[in-house]
């Protein structure tokens, strides 16, 4: 269990198991865990989910920033879901399009399970001052859980946490497929972006 408390904001983020996205040791370990949260802001108290990301490394003189890829974008589709929340989550290089790495979690009992495949395809670009943020993107996860296809719409403006990027929340509509049976789905997201030119 993770509490945050600052800025008028109290949350609690009771967590699963994590995933990690990079473990090399002593270079550079990540992980994120999901899991039911309740927020408090400004006196009112709404069930959330939440995220926890937790990252460490090595010292090292080289710049990682300029190593890393110009385009790139993290999405994480909430599908509610009952004491643990179901979700999606993969990150792609939005160039090609093509996905790193993901996990999904559909069914409480089973726990997470690996993206295999993913890709995701940004429609519509809005500006935000000299910052490029998506306005309108296709997605599609791949998983043994599942397989979830969506169109997404950015929510809130972008929070300019990342450079020539960002944080966005974003709603979304789409397809779950789970074996034979198929069915609408819909939901919120978070992204984290970079879009530099």
């Amino acid at each position: 269990m993770s509490v945050v408390t600052g800025l008028g904001v109290d949350a609690v983020v009771r967590t699963g198991q994590p995933f990690f996205w990079i473990r090399v040791a002593r270079v550079l370990t990540y992980f994120t865990q999901a899991g039911p949260a309740s927020v408090t802001i400004d006196g009112t108290t709404r069930d959330a989910f939440g995220l926890i990301e937790h990252a460490w490394g090595a010292c090292t003189r080289l710049d990682v920033a300029r190593l890393a890829p110009r385009r790139w974008q993290w999405d994480v589709l909430s599908l509610g879901g009952s004491a643990d929340p179901q979700f999606f989550a993969s990150l792609a290089f939005t160039s090609a399009g093509v996905g790193l790495r993901g996990v999904a979690s559909v069914d409480d009992a089973a726990g997470l399970a690996r993206v295999t495949r993913s890709h995701l395809r940004v429609l519509d670009w809005s500006t935000d001052g000299s910052r490029n943020v998506p306005a309108r993107w296709k997605g599609t996860m791949v998983s043994r859980a599942g397989t979830l296809r969506y169109e997404a719409r950015a929510a809130t403006p972008v929070s300019p946490e990342v450079d020539g990027g960002g944080f966005l929340g974003f709603t979304w509509e789409g397809e779950l497929e789970e074996g034979l049976r198929r069915g609408a789905a819909q939901g919120s997201g978070f992204c984290e972006y970079r879009a530099a030119d």
